[in-house]
């Protein structure tokens, strides 16, 4: 086999040479698609671990909801979505403490009658007190 170089443009070109650069060019490309599967055949079978960890929710006591409740209300003095919080955590905390929860049920329907600012704010920060 005998290459001939032709001169094309001021570059020279062998018949055969570009026969062998285009086989190198496709070989190439095949190699890059090869690899590209394999790293992904790699990285997504590595996922397989020891499998879903449960996680244990955390649990929130009736009087540390309310405190943080009315601490938003004293602040605010206004009663917004923050009186379902401090209502359904009045009721978790009969389970644990009726009188407790009694006496703060009755002040919280005195605070959702109120409508100054600064009366909320004062009635809140006194439910604060008996936490």
């Amino acid at each position: 086999m005998s290459f001939r170089l032709v001169r094309l443009g001021g570059v020279a070109k062998g018949k055969k040479l570009g026969n062998a650069m285009e086989v190198s060019s496709m070989l190439r490309i095949w190699a890059s698609i090869l690899l590209v599967f394999a790293l992904v055949v790699v990285g997504c079978s590595q996922g397989t671990g020891p499998g879903p960890q449960k996680v244990q929710p955390v649990q929130v006591q009736p009087t540390d909801a309310i405190r943080s409740a009315l601490e938003s209300v004293a602040k605010t003095g206004q009663l917004g979505s923050e009186g379902l919080t401090i209502q359904e955590n009045i009721e978790k905390l009969r389970a644990s403490d009726p009188a407790k929860a009694q006496e703060l049920a009755k002040d919280y329907e005195a605070l959702q009658g109120m409508s100054d600012p600064a009366k909320v704010k004062a009635k809140a920060q006194e439910m604060l007190g008996k936490l």
